[in-house]
This record gives structure tokens, C-alpha cells and sequence, in this order.
């Protein structure tokens, strides 16, 4: 069946060197499988280390300077196509120089029997004998260092006009530079399983010091198999042989008879006829391999199921999609489909051929198995269903800290911890803790007059502030020593806030009592309120001040009001006198600061007054910007 799947750009594959490629990682020098060194043509490997300027690894797509003619119409990317960096060996200096990179890689014909290397130079042509031109080459050694089969693992590229590399005037030396662009080279190492050879790289200037030659190059992995490009019933089937090598395909059934040299050869499908490819070394012919495809109709059968796992929430999936000839049956050659997706059902997705998936929660899942062929070109499905046991849950009321492994809660909330259990699983618990303490807390609150006059009310402000950040309450019990005291809590009694009203004249000490309550326990507070009011206490024992700052001000003006408590009223005026803005807030002290933004006005001079109760105060100011 055809399925639209999500993120195919992300997809990663059964056989990841023939998509990828990337196996061995050349972004860093200095790894311990990188060797480098420098010396001079005659003693290419003299120095360890890496010479700066001619061990570089190159990150950025950029144009080779040197490589453009014809107003850069031709030139070389210094990345080739598809990749993400490069390595640069040399530099454009003469001076018979040489540099060498030697990567050590241990082969493992489960994943890869084949090393290309991506490469394209640019060397001066200075028309010496070959032996002395600038150069690059490419050598595979044993793990000695001694060259291993130099007809079929080896190559050495000589800048010369025969090659039909592309040219390029270079003013600096009026010489021509040859240059090649990025082109694949594969050697065959499937003889070397579980060996760890040595693939040396070295370029070199020409002897006699005036001309230079460098390379760029990566070394990528692949396979001896015949890729078929195409899927599904068609009538016509396209099928490439591996990257780097030359290419003589041919019916088994006609083998001396050539049907095309290409990398790709399209042929009809469907049928009988086994095809092959004879690939060669492209610097000799005399190396090769055979190798051979059905040209059968290919489709995916998906299937899939689960290893034996230990952890209950941990699932191991193995991917059993086969390829099949006709849809409904395997083809018989074990060969699986190229391509896997998965949907655990929970959410996450996987483009791995046998994931393996942790499930956070318990329950019951469809995994979704999604099989292709040549990046999903053609695709079926199958479904597997699955249970979860639960993950153990605490559910738990507490009027202390609650400790859970090495972690201790004090506050309400659902928490999640992962514990290994003895058979070495993740076991998920899960704490959904309702934390309560007994209420500890202190009386603090002031007083300011509303009126003007000795008989006017007096208001108290007071607040029950917790000790314990955690804590809450069910209900709070006010009570006041003052039969002319009327206390009106704040939200029917059960908030923290109280208001208090005087509305007689008084100078007298009245206590003030709260009992709060919560399920933990009960706790009492008492605070004795000298009861006082306007033109007796405090409040006219100084005028009130109004401070604004800056003045000159940018935008935000910065007032502090003291000796105006209570309801007030902040206006502005301009210079003529119009009112241009009013505000009210209400000061819980006779020390406030408020923050007032004037940016919107335009510069002059203004005039804030400040109102509360019978008292006012008027203060000057300028915008300036």
C-alpha cells in the first residue's frame, strides 16, 4: 500500500553507507585514528603533526579562487554536493612541499566492503617529466605501514594535459593550473574483514620548488550490491552498481555482450533474466568484481514484533518487512525493504529499522510499521498492539516534606522520577503530593485617617503574613477588643486581609486577634492597635511631601508620596493648565513610591498634584527627551 510518511528527509535507512556514506569522520585532525605530517617532496613524512595552512578542514561552501576562468563560469566548490565539510591537503605555496593525512579504519564487511574517496585537485602544470610534477595520492597500508597491493589500492594523480582536466590561467607564475572536479574513486577492501588498515593520503609540490599542487578530499563507505532505483509494478527498472569504479553491465544469459557502461542501466522488469555488472578499479581495469540482480518486480511486505525484555515500559522492536515479487509473498531471498517507519502511538516516531522505545505511561498502544523501498517510493504497512502496565503512582496528603529517592518536596504538585529497578529496567513513579502546614504567622498592618477632621474615620490595614511559604488556611477568625471598632474581613472572612474602621475618637490600646485554621493545626496571634487619628497621631507631626525624580525626566517619573496615605489621586496639567491625565491608587503607608510614565507627552514643563483626603501637595517637573 502507498503511504504518505512524514520527515522523509530524516529517514534513516537499513544499509546506512549506501545512503549516507559519512563512515569514517574526518572533521577533527587531531583524533587519535587521524596521523598527520609534513615534510618536503623527497620526504613527504618527515614531521608529525598538523602544519597550519595545510591540514585544514574546510566548513564552509566556498569557490577555489584559483580554479576560476572565463569570469568563474567553471570553478571549484571547495564542498562537493550533498556534504557538509571537506579536508584541504596543501596549500598554494610552492617550495616542494608535501603533506599527508593517514586515517586508521578498521573494516567490518557487515557494514561496508568498499571506501570511496571523494576528491578534485588543482595543481600548476610547470610541463616537468611526471615524476617531478605536483601531485596526489592515494595509498591503503597494512597496519605496518607497508603499502598494500599498489596495482588495486593505490593511485596517484599527476597534473598533464592528457588527463582533459580543466584549466585555468594563474597570473601570479603565468602558468596554467589543472584542476579537477569532484569525482569518486572506490577501492575495493572487502578481503581485509576485521583488519584495521591505514588509507594515506600525501600531496606534493613539484620537485624543483616553484609550483604547487593540493587536494580536497573526503573518504566515504559502501557497499558490493546492485541498488534497484526503482519499485512496484512498473515496466521498467533502474538499478546502479556502487559509486567510484567503471562499469560493464550484461544479461548472465549474454554475458560477452555489453548493454551499457554507466553507473545506471535501465532495463525492462518483471521478468526472468538475471542481470550483472562487471566493476573495475578505474586505474586498472585488471581489479574488479562481478556483481548480479534478478530484474524480478520488487514490493515491500511490512511485518514486525517484539524481543524479550525485562522492563515492562521498555520495548525492543524488530523490523521483519521482506521484499516480495508479488505483494503477497516473500521473494525467498531473505533480502528486507530499505526503508522503516514507526509510530509508537504515544506520540513518538522513529525512522530507525529496530528501535527500541521507552513508554512514559501505561496503557494500551498500536505501533504503527511503515516498510519501504527506495526511500519510500513504495511502501506497506502492518500493526502490532501492545500493552503498558501502569507506572506506579503515590497519591498522598502530607503536613510535612515528603521525601521520594534522594529528593524531598515540601509544595503541592505532580512529580516524576525514574528509579532502576534490581533487573537494571527504569520503573517511572509518579507523585501527585497535596502538601498542607500548620499555619505560623505574624500580624503586620498600618493606619491612616480617611477624613480631615478628629472625628473623621479612621482606617486599619492588617495582613496575616506566613512564615511558611507553603502554607495555606481554610478559614481566619477576627476578633477586636473595641465595641466602636467595626473589623470587615476581606473576602467573607477567608483571605488573609482585614479592614478596620474607627468611627468615634479614640487614643487607646485595643488588641486585635486572628485564629487561622488549616487541616494541619491551628495557630493564634494577637497584636495590640494604638487607635489614634487625624491632628492627634503621627499623620500631622509633619506636612506631607510629594519627591519626583529625574526631573528633568525622559519618560518614566519616579514619585514618592509621604504623609499621604490611604485614597489617592494623582493628576497631571500642563503649562496652561489643562489636565491631561488622572489616576487613583491606594497607599497602604505614609511612605509610597509609584512609577509614572509621561513618555507620550512632549517636552515642557508640567504640574503633578497629589490628593489624599484634605491634603494635597503640587510639584513641577520637566519632560525632556
Amino acid at each position: 500500500m502507498l503511504l504518505a510518511v512524514p520527515g522523509l528527509l530524516q529517514a534513516q535507512h537499513r544499509n546506512p553507507i549506501d545512503r549516507q556514506g559519512n563512515c569514517i569522520d574526518l572533521t577533527d585532525l587531531s583524533a587519535p585514528y587521524i596521523h598527520c605530517t609534513y615534510g618536503s617532496f623527497s620526504f613527504p613524512y618527515a614531521i608529525n603533526g598538523i602544519a597550519p595552512g595545510r591540514h585544514t578542514v574546510i566548513t564552509q561552501q566556498a569557490i577555489d579562487s584559483i580554479t576560476c576562468s572565463y569570469q568563474c563560469v567553471l570553478h571549484l566548490n571547495k564542498i562537493p554536493p550533498g556534504e557538509t565539510y571537506s579536508v584541504k591537503l596543501g596549500d598554494s605555496i610552492g617550495r616542494a612541499k608535501a603533506e599527508s593525512i593517514t586515517v586508521d579504519v578498521t573494516v567490518d564487511t557487515n557494514f561496508f566492503d568498499l571506501l570511496v574517496m571523494k576528491y578534485a585537485c588543482v595543481m600548476e602544470q610547470p610541463f616537468h617529466v611526471p615524476e617531478q610534477q605536483p601531485r596526489f595520492r592515494f595509498e591503503i597500508l597494512d597496519s605496518f605501514g607497508d603499502l598494500i597491493n599498489p596495482d588495486c589500492l593505490s593511485a596517484d594523480f599527476v597534473a598533464s594535459d592528457s588527463l582533459d582536466w580543466n584549466g585555468a590561467f594563474y597570473p601570479p607564475s603565468g602558468t596554467i593550473v589543472k584542476w579537477k572536479d569532484w569525482t569518486n574513486v572506490g577501492f575495493d577492501v572487502s578481503g581485509f574483514h576485521g583488519d584495521t588498515i591505514q588509507v594515506r593520503l600525501t600531496t606534493f609540490d613539484c620537485v624543483l620548488g616553484a609550483h604547487f599542487g593540493y587536494a580536497y578530499f573526503l573518504l566515504t563507505c559502501g557497499q558490493k550490491r546492485i541498488i534497484t532505483e526503482v519499485c512496484g509494478d512498473a515496466e521498467h527498472y533502474s538499478f546502479s552498481a556502487p559509486s567510484g569504479f567503471n562499469y560493464e553491465w550484461f544479461w548472465l544469459d549474454d554475458p560477452e555482450h555489453v548493454i551499457s557502461q554507466d553507473q545506471s542501466v535501465r532495463v525492462p522488469a518483471g521478468g526472468t533474466r538475471q542481470l550483472g555488472c562487471h566493476v573495475t578499479f578505474t586505474e586498472n581495469p585488471s581489479c574488479g568484481f562481478d556483481l548480479f540482480t534478478d530484474t524480478k518486480l520488487r514490493f515491500p511486505l511490512s511485518g514486525c514484533s517484539i524481543a524479550e525484555n525485562p522492563c515492562p515500559n521498555v520495548f525492543h522492536f524488530v523490523n521483519e518487512s521482506l521484499v516480495s515479487n508479488d505483494g503477497i509473498h516473500p521473494d525467498g531471498t531473505g533480502d528486507q525493504c530499505d526503508d522503516a517507519f514507526w509510530d509508537f502511538g504515544d506520540g513518538q516516531v522513529s525512522y530507525d529499522f529496530n528501535p527500541t522505545h521507552t513508554y512514559s505511561a501505561g496503557g494500551d498502544y498500536t505501533v504503527t510499521m511503515v516498510a519501504g523501498l527506495n526511500d519510500f517510493a513504495c511502501t506497506d504497512t502492518s500493526f502490532l498492539k501492545i500493552h503498558v502496565p501502569e507506572n506506579t503512582l503515590i497519591d498522598t496528603v502530607t503536613c510535612d516534606s515528603f521525601p521520594l529517592g534522594d529528593d524531598v518536596y515540601w509544595e503541592s504538585g505532580v512529580y516524576h522520577k525514574v528509579f532502576t529497578t534490581a533487573s537494571g529496567c527504569d520503573s517511572l513513579v509518579t507523585l501527585n503530593l497535596d502538601a498542607n502546614y500548620p499555619p505560623d504567622f505574624s500580624l503586620q498592618g498600618d493606619h491612616w485617617p480617611i477624613g480631615g477632621t478628629e472625628l473623621a474615620w479612621t482606617q486599619y490595614n492588617y495582613r496575616i503574613a506566613f512564615d511558611n511559604p507553603y502554607c495555606s488556611v481554610d478559614s481566619i477568625e477576627w476578633s477586636i477588643g473595641c465595641p466602636t471598632m467595626l473589623a470587615i474581613p476581606s473576602d467573607d472572612g477567608l483571605s488573609c486581609d482585614l479592614r478596620i474602621f474607627s468611627f468615634l475618637p479614640a487614643n487607646d490600646s485595643v488588641p486585635l486577634h486572628a485564629v487561622a485554621h488549616n487541616r494541619c493545626g491551628t495557630e493564634e496571634r494577637t497584636v495590640w492597635i494604638h487607635t489614634s487619628y487625624y491632628g492627634v497621631d503621627d499623620h500631622d507631626a509633619a506636612p506631607p511631601v510629594v519627591e519626583v525624580s529625574p526631573n528633568p525626566t525622559p519618560g518614566v517619573l519616579n514619585i514618592r508620596m509621604k504623609g499621604l496615605a490611604g485614597e489617592t489621586h494623582i493628576e497631571l496639567y500642563d503649562a496652561r493648565g489643562t489636565l491631561l491625565d488622572k489616576r487613583s491608587q491606594h497607599n497602604r503607608s505614609d511612605d509610597e513610591n509609584t512609577a509614572y510614565d509621561v513618555s507620550r507627552h512632549p517636552e515642557g514643563l508640567y504640574l503633578l498634584r497629589v490628593t489624599s483626603g484634605m491634603r494635597s501637595v503640587a510639584k513641577r517637573f520637566l519632560v525632556r527627551k
